[in-house]
């Protein structure tokens, strides 16, 4: 299957048929103003009590210009999708959203971003629901996100080229390297035209 979201807030959902053909599902209205972004969800995910079951379901995280992040169920094969939980948190547009996607964990795990500038981790912990709490606040927007192929580890790319890599242990998660932005690698090269290290700059040498 194949998702992707659409400026008029209607999340399209494409499937693969036996004779080769597509099957289109539309979910209109999913988000007010429109979509920005779409993650698959963990097929194993059981919302009775957050952990892992043995049967399958299709599920999708999104976020949209509502500053809402939503979680969607197929009902049945072919059937319509249900809107499961409307996650609130955002002050503006949520820019992504990524789904940890891996047995090993317990409980299932959501992350988003968004334009307020802040990354906010959305956990099942199986018996209250939904429990929100904030990775960081950047200097700059956060664009996009990306979980590592373990989920152990979570890039967030912000601001112009800056990008921070977050490692999880016993639950908390710990900046372990942050590349600098545009900005800050300029400021690094003093008057005399040499980086904080002591090398001349490119153009210093020409």
């Amino acid at each position: 299957m194949l998702a992707c979201g659409a400026s008029d807030g209607t999340i399209i959902i494409l499937a693969s048929r036996d004779d080769g053909s597509w099957g289109v599902t539309k979910i209109p209205n999913a988000h007010a103003l429109g979509v920005m972004a779409v993650s698959w969800g963990d097929p194993f995910f059981m919302p009775v009590n957050g952990k892992r079951g043995e049967t399958t379901t299709a599920r999708l995280a999104t976020g949209g210009c509502d500053n809402c992040v939503k979680i969607w169920r197929e009902n049945g094969e072919n059937g319509p999708w249900l809107e499961e939980n409307r996650l609130d948190g955002h002050s503006d547009w949520v820019r992504d959203v990524a789904w940890r996607i891996n047995r090993l964990f317990e409980h299932t795990t959501v992350v988003s971003a968004s334009q307020d500038r802040r990354v906010l981790i959305w956990r099942h912990d199986g018996h209250t629901g939904w429990v929100r709490d904030t990775l960081k606040t950047f200097d700059d927007v956060p664009w996009t996100l990306s979980f590592s192929p373990t989920g152990s580890s979570l890039g967030v790319f912000w601001g112009t080229n800056s990008m921070t890599i977050f490692r999880e242990s016993n639950g908390q998660w710990t900046a372990i390297t942050e590349t600098p932005s545009d900005e800050d690698s300029e400021a690094a090269v003093d008057q005399e035209g040499k980086t904080s290290d002591g090398r001349r700059s490119y153009n210093d040498q020409q």
